[in-house]
């Protein structure tokens, strides 16, 4: 959920790629980075309130390259 939770901000943020999406299709990204973050807490607050690890490592071109982006978030 983490994982999820970092990635979808990352395209959100920082892909140059996102602004040119549909507006469907931004809401269909920033509607599951919400779930994945309700997830997260859900289950933050279930486990103690740990919190889960803060690096990650993505392949190069995730927030550069769509068909980079496309592949990742198929394989997860």
């Amino acid at each position: 959920e983490a994982l999820a939770t970092t990635m979808y901000t990352a395209i959100i943020d920082d892909a140059p790629f996102f602004a040119s999406l549909s507006a469907e299709n931004q809401a269909y990204i920033t509607a599951a980075r919400d779930q994945e973050k309700f997830h997260y807490d859900l289950l933050k607050g279930a486990t103690g309130g740990a919190d889960a690890q803060v690096n990650y490592y993505f392949p190069t071109g995730m927030f550069t390259d769509v068909q980079t982006t496309i592949n990742v978030l198929v394989t997860l």
